[in-house]
C-alpha cells in the first residue's frame, strides 16, 4: 500500500495546472493551504528549468478570489454596497 496518494483512482492535473499558469490563466484553490502549495510548486518548476526569476502566478484562495472581485467591482461601481 502506497501512501504517495490518497486517492489513488483520481489522476492529477498538476501538469495542466503548471501549463495553464505558464499561460497566464488565473488559477483558484479550495483554501489557503491548497495555493501556498500550488505556489510552492510552480517556483520549484520554474527553478528546475533555470530561471531565477519569474511573474508572481495568479494563484489564489477561494475567499483572496471572492475579495478581489468584489474590490474591483466595487472600484468600478462607486455605489455598489460596503
Amino acid at each position: 500500500m502506497s501512501l504517495a496518494s490518497p486517492i489513488p483512482d483520481v489522476p492529477r492535473r498538476d501538469g495542466a495546472i503548471s501549463v495553464a499558469l505558464q499561460r497566464g490563466a488565473t488559477v483558484v484553490a479550495a483554501n489557503s493551504r491548497a495555493a501556498r502549495a500550488l505556489q510552492l510548486q510552480f517556483a520549484a518548476s520554474q527553478r528546475a528549468a533555470g530561471h531565477t526569476v519569474w511573474p508572481a502566478p495568479a494563484i489564489h484562495d477561494w475567499d483572496a478570489f471572492l475579495r478581489d472581485l468584489y474590490r474591483d467591482y466595487a472600484f468600478a461601481h462607486p455605489s455598489a454596497p460596503m
